[in-house]
């Protein structure tokens, strides 16, 4: 609800752009400027590369840039069982953004959700990575470099599962995944995942 309301006091007081960034993670000194530039040239949002750090180490420095190139657009699609917009990483511009969507109380991907509102009103992303933010690793991060277990395995379906209940009504997928009768054995699922982990 604090995102909510930052976005909404923004857009309210007419700012035109608004450059995201949690309080725990940092950005290279381009980014403002970066973001600035795409928005003004016809984008409603920017989403910038990844850099994973913890306690000083850098851990990866491309996990965006190995799915998708720079300069490209980003859809609707792309985003429907994944996120790489997070509040760490991501610029809109505020003007294209008739109405700020009310972030539920019980939202656990807030950013997942936000983008995918957005995408599904048309709004226009982009991606690059002449631009990073860096993106703190710790054991609150919903996702990250940490092992794999049960209980990041457990809270990883439940984000899943609450964002699609949100957004059933866009895909014949993501309705038919909440209307399965029986899901797939999580140990050997997890066993899987474990072994074949980007």
């Amino acid at each position: 609800k604090n995102k909510e309301f930052g976005i909404r006091y923004a857009k309210d007081r007419g700012y035109d752009f608004a450059v995201f960034c949690d309080i725990d993670d940092y950005f290279e000194v381009n980014r403002v400027e970066k973001s600035c530039t795409l928005l003004r040239s016809g984008y409603d949002i920017v989403c910038n590369e990844l850099i994973l750090v913890s306690d000083g180490t850098v851990y990866e420095t491309t996990p965006i840039s190995n799915r998708i190139e720079n300069n490209s657009a980003v859809h609707l699609d792309f985003i429907r069982d994944k996120n790489m917009f997070g509040f760490t990483n991501t610029a809109i511009n505020l003007n294209s953004v008739e109405d700020i969507p009310e972030f539920a109380s019980d939202l656990i991907a807030s950013d997942w959700f936000f983008f995918t509102e957005l995408l599904n009103r048309g709004l226009l992303a982009v991606f690059t990575n002449e631009t990073n933010s860096y993106y703190r690793q710790h054991e609150k991060n919903s996702i990250g470099l940490s092992e794999i277990d049960q209980e990041s395995y457990d809270l990883g379906i439940e984000i899943k599962l609450n964002h699609y209940r949100r957004f059933d009504h866009l895909s014949m997928e993501m309705d038919q995944i909440l209307h399965l009768r029986k899901f797939i054995d999580s140990a050997d699922h997890l066993r899987f995942l474990k072994a074949n982990r980007i």
